[in-house]
């Protein structure tokens, strides 16, 4: 399949130069963002491949619980290079490793909390403190300005972010986002034991409010593909070497028609 191809050829990319990319983290001026636009890479990849299999076996509830997932990474690494490409700073990192997934984290310790006998102290103790160890800061959480920085990184607060006319970035050079803004909208209660709409069953005048012309295989190869590009174009700012990256994934990005042109 066209997809599969188009894929194919990213892939190789990718493997190509992310060592050296990855390198650049020991000399860059913003370690942590690069560290953490690189984890994107490998998270979002790491998905696309699982959903791909999955796409074969017709397996419609995990595709989209995977899919959820993928959409979700993709708003979180575009608030990112966006704070990025405005404040030219690690801020954005540090803060995303503070604070992104911490209102989660403390309902896992809620729930310890309320577990009582269910779970025998030794067992609740050892969980608890493996999740302060890894993310130390969940344990001062409960103050105004923690749940205001957490607040920061739900998907609403990162869609109000990105609709924002930045300078040099307006929203309409972000692709995709008519494409994972209802996917995940949609998709929203699966994986958490409720009821979902399957994206799957939706008629061809329900699914216009996508716009985008992308099947589910395109779709999925497009996110991660346009993840690493990103993060190959702000690294090249700071290393012009790395300069022709971006622009031969975005050629082979575009032969998905993407309806949004791509930014330079």
């Amino acid at each position: 399949m066209r997809a599969r191809t188009i894929d194919t050829h990213i892939s190789n990319i990718v493997d190509e130069h992310l060592k050296v990319l990855s390198s650049r983290i020991a000399t860059t001026t913003y370690p942590d963002t690069y560290r953490a636009m690189l984890s994107f890479c490998a998270r979002t990849n790491s998905l696309k491949e699982a959903m791909l299999d999955i796409l074969e076996s017709g397996n419609g509830y995990t595709f989209n619980t995977l899919l959820r997932a993928l959409c979700e990474q993709y708003l979180q690494f575009l608030y990112l290079w966006v704070r990025f490409t405005l404040e030219k700073s690690d801020v954005a990192a540090a803060d995303h490793n503070r604070f992104c997934g911490a209102r989660a984290l403390q309902e896992g310790l809620d729930v310890l909390a309320m577990a009582g006998s269910l779970v025998p102290a030794t067992a609740r103790q050892a969980c608890r403190t493996l999740i302060e160890a890894q993310y130390h800061n969940v344990a001062r959480s409960g103050s105004e300005a923690f749940e205001h920085r957490a607040d920061l990184f739900r998907c609403s607060s990162i869609v109000e972010f990105l609709a924002r006319d930045h300078a040099g970035i307006p929203p309409d050079e972000l692709p995709l986002l008519d494409r994972v803004i209802p996917t995940l909208a949609l998709l929203a209660p699966i994986g958490r034991g409720g009821p979902y709409m399957d994206v799957g069953s939706l008629d061809a005048m329900q699914l216009e409010t996508f716009h985008a012309p992308v099947d589910d295989t395109e779709f999925v190869v497009a996110l991660p593909a346009i993840v690493f590009m990103f993060t190959a174009l702000a690294i090249s700012r700071e290393y012009p070497e790395h300069i022709g990256i971006a622009p031969t994934v975005c050629t082979l990005i575009e032969r998905f028609a993407l309806e949004r042109e791509l930014p330079d």
